[in-house]
């Protein structure tokens, strides 16, 4: 083997050697640099963030609170509740169908974010097949998307689906409540929310942002945007936490993500938005929305 100290000379060897040490030195400190701008930017990213998503989901809170509040004075109105209850003959039945598809229309009517509503009951009487009101059959329930979900509870929410209208399908989140009265069971109730009018808020005024909106139980209610596909978006949220953030890896670096998530203390939502890292790392003010 070559001795390079009478190869080269010793102020040649030392040049080169020194300058391949300050090389790995400054290399390291680039990319010391790098991730510590970068976890920086994405702290700074994903606190604008979850501002905006506190707000976006009290806003969602709000609205759909006020759809169950509906539900649960609709359920108890007395006029239901003597339709579904009550012995009358044919002609009785039928004027009290009328006066109960009345009063569901004009809510229907005079709130834009409903698209319509189903009751389900024992015999009902059939209408209008293109009616914003709908009576159905109760063992028609059994095949609706939500009706596991009253299997444990007396209300629930469902997540996106499509219903049919005299438009066409309409995508929309149905809230049920089973109707009961002096403990026994008589119908259920179905309020459909237009999915579009919550889409839009959970947009905000950014229509690029990819944001998911999950229940109480992690399951994906309603989404906007493009969200990566196969991400578990529930495995990454702490339950123990109102708001966090997570560096997310992809196949390679360049589809890593963001994810941010916000669940403040007086909802059962939780918001998610998921931003490509390398545009987070990029510069956070176009983030901050």
């Amino acid at each position: 083997m070559t001795n390079p100290f009478k190869t080269y000379r010793i102020d040649h060897l030392f040049f080169r050697s020194f300058a391949g040490f300050i090389i790995v030195v400054l290399a390291c400190t680039v990319w010391a640099s790098f991730r510590t701008s970068s976890n920086e930017l994405a702290q700074t990213t994903s606190y604008y963030q979850q501002q905006l998503l506190d707000e976006l989901n009290n806003e969602i809170t709000a609205q759909l609170v006020t759809i169950e509040q509906i539900s649960l004075s609709t359920s108890r109105d007395n006029e239901l509740i003597n339709f579904l209850t009550g012995k009358q003959d044919q002609y009785e039945r039928y004027q009290k169908s009328k006066n109960v598809e009345k009063a569901l229309a004009n809510l229907t009517y005079s709130i834009p974010v409903i698209q319509g509503i189903d009751l389900y009951m024992d015999q009902p009487l059939r209408g209008d097949s293109t009616s914003y009101i709908q009576f159905r059959d109760q063992s028609e329930a059994s095949k609706e998307l939500w009706f596991s979900a009253l299997k444990m509870n007396d209300y629930a929410w469902s997540s996106e689906h499509d219903i049919p209208s005299i438009q066409g399908n309409v995508p929309v989140l149905s809230f049920v409540r089973k109707i009961v009265y002096d403990d026994k069971f008589y119908g259920t109730l179905v309020i459909h929310v237009k999915a579009s009018g919550i889409r839009s808020m959970l947009a905000g005024h950014s229509s690029e942002a990819n944001r998911v909106m999950l229940d109480n139980e992690g399951k994906q209610v309603l989404t906007t945007g493009q969200v990566p596909s196969g991400i578990q978006l529930s495995d990454w949220v702490d339950e123990a936490m109102q708001s966090g953030f997570a560096h997310i890896k992809g196949a390679n670096s360049s589809t890593d993500s963001l994810l941010v998530y916000s669940k403040p203390q007086n909802s059962v939502w939780t918001l998610v938005e998921v931003s490509p890292w390398k545009l987070v790392t990029a510069g956070g003010s176009a983030w901050r929305r």
